[in-house]
C-alpha cells in the first residue's frame, strides 16, 4: 500500500464498490473489528461499511493505519486473559463467542477448539 500515490488510490476496480484506498482501509478495519468487538462486547454491521477517513490521502497513510492496527491487535492479545475468549458477544447476526479455548492466540500451537455456538464457525 505504501507505494500507491493518491491518484492510484482513487481507482475503483471493476466489480467493486470501493476505491483502492477504501479497500486498503477495509482490510485493516476487518482485523480491528475483532479487537473492538472484544473490547466493546458488540459488533455492529456498520463497521464493515466504513470508508477511509478524509485524511488518508496516499498509500503511506494507509500503510501507517495498517501498522497501528497491527500494533493494537498484538497488544490486545498480549494482555488478554483466558476468560475473555469465553464471553458471549453481541454480533449483528446474533450472539457468538470467539472460542471456548485460549489457544486461538497468535503464536500458540493450533488446536481443535469447539465453538460455543451451534454454528460450525463461531465467527461465520
Amino acid at each position: 500500500m505504501g507505494q500507491f500515490d493518491a491518484a492510484q488510490l482513487d481507482v475503483i476496480p471493476p466489480e467493486r464498490k470501493r476505491s483502492i484506498r477504501d479497500l486498503g482501509f477495509h482490510v485493516f478495519r476487518v482485523g480491528l473489528s475483532f479487537i473492538d468487538t472484544m473490547d466493546q462486547g458488540r459488533m455492529p454491521d456498520t463497521w464493515f461499511e466504513e470508508r477511509a477517513p478524509e485524511g488518508m490521502r496516499d498509500g503511506g497513510d494507509v500503510a501507517r493505519w495498517g501498522a497501528l492496527v497491527r500494533g493494537r491487535i498484538t497488544g490486545w492479545f498480549e494482555g488478554a486473559r483466558d476468560d475473555e475468549f469465553e464471553r458471549v458477544l453481541e454480533i449483528y447476526y446474533g450472539p457468538r463467542a470467539p472460542t471456548t479455548c485460549s489457544s486461538a492466540r497468535p503464536g500458540t500451537a493450533p488446536s481443535t477448539c469447539a465453538s460455543s455456538t451451534s454454528s460450525p464457525s463461531a465467527w461465520a
